[in-house]
């Protein structure tokens, strides 16, 4: 049977200082590393903690982006927004490469996808050598697969 055992740590808060959040959102573990990435949404920007919750660094994402997660998958990790810095256009899908942003998709607004006002998670996988993004919108809500066409 599953055992846990549970312990009083707590760090964070409310605020604008690295290491504080005014909405913490999304947690993720980053595979193989002993580290939490937590989303901060107003401030636009993942916080990243030790197991121990100290501060480490800040993965600063677009102004306005309100990041609600992040998913990894090897040198590339992908970030569902809220919204985004022209909240007209609907939310941006992040696609970020050794952390260094290299390509945004925008649902609503490049593909149609006029439920994609508020994207809330996406995962990155890889089939063969194919892309593919699953991404689930709240607010009215849907969820798409997207699917890499070109290199």
């Amino acid at each position: 049977p599953f055992q846990a055992v549970w312990n009083d740590l707590a760090f964070g808060g409310k605020g604008i200082a690295h290491g504080q959040f005014n909405t913490a959102h999304g947690i993720t573990v980053p595979p193989g590393k002993k580290r939490l990435d937590i989303s901060d949404r107003p401030n636009s920007r993942i916080e990243r903690f030790s197991p121990y919750g100290h501060y480490l660094s800040t993965l600063k994402m677009p102004a306005g982006s309100l990041p609600c997660d992040i998913n990894y998958l090897n040198e590339y990790a992908i970030v569902a927004s809220l919204d985004g810095p022209d909240p007209s256009k609907g939310a941006p899908i992040y696609i970020l490469e050794n952390d260094q942003l290299v390509s945004t998709i925008m649902p609503k607004e490049d593909l149609g996808l006029q439920n994609f006002k508020h994207n809330h998670n996406a995962v990155l996988r890889k089939v063969g050598n194919k892309f593919y993004i699953v991404v689930q919108a709240w607010n009215p809500g849907d969820f798409a697969v997207l699917e890499q066409v070109a290199d």
